[in-house]
């Protein structure tokens, strides 16, 4: 049997509360560091999703509109130059939604299936793209700027687009006159205006006749 000596003791009240007190501040310590780098991972995660979302739609409409003007029997119009109609030519418009900002909606259209033939039924070849109410939106049905029935591209909820800017250049290489467009685009997160993004891509549009 194990006799302790009367003189035999544990640790005192004091030194007890320094080893807990010194327990605590690693915690909070270690807490204060978890915090921190969960915040950063947040952080990181919502420019993430502004920064991909924000590529995917400027690379859409970047090579969506630089098909304006493409006509799949174009080769025709060479060969035949006074018969061939040429119903996609000339067809880029700047507009705007009422009380959108200037040159926030632009108007195209192109030979989807190749046919010659500017179809506005079972697949209408003519497209678009407007800022409204915070969002890019997607022409449908051969709609005006200022008309209804467009659909949303961006989630305003998410993503708010502040700002959609088309610019039309004409550029004169020999004998033709080529279209250069230029798109400037400013985006923010909703619940986190201050993470934002702004982008001016420039592209040409090949098939376009001015």
């Amino acid at each position: 049997m194990l006799i302790l000596s009367r003189y035999q003791r544990g640790s005192s009240l004091l030194e007890l509360m320094i080893a807990m007190s010194l327990g605590v501040s690693a915690l909070t310590a270690f807490s204060a560091f978890i915090g921190f780098g969960l915040g950063v991972d947040a952080n990181l995660l919502t420019s993430s999703r502004l920064n991909e979302e924000f590529t995917v739609v400027s690379q859409l409409l970047a090579r969506d509109i630089a098909r304006a003007g493409f006509n799949g029997r174009a080769s025709m119009q060479i060969t035949d130059p006074l018969i061939v109609a040429r119903p996609f030519a000339n067809s880029l418009v700047v507009g705007r939604y009422p009380d959108e900002i200037a040159q926030s909606c632009i108007l195209f259209a192109y030979d989807r299936n190749a046919n010659g033939v500017l179809d506005t039924h079972n697949g209408n070849e003519n497209y678009g793209y407007r800022l409204r109410d915070k969002a890019i939106e997607m022409r449908t049905a051969g709609a005006g700027c200022d008309d209804g029935g467009w659909h949303d591209l961006t989630d305003p909820n998410v993503v708010e687009v502040t700002r959609l800017y088309f610019t039309l250049h004409p550029l004169t290489l020999g004998e033709r006159v080529l279209t250069q467009i230029e798109i400037n685009i400013v985006a923010n997160l909703k619940n986190q205006p201050e993470v934002s993004r702004q982008s001016t891509l420039h592209f040409m549009v090949n098939n376009h006749a001015q």
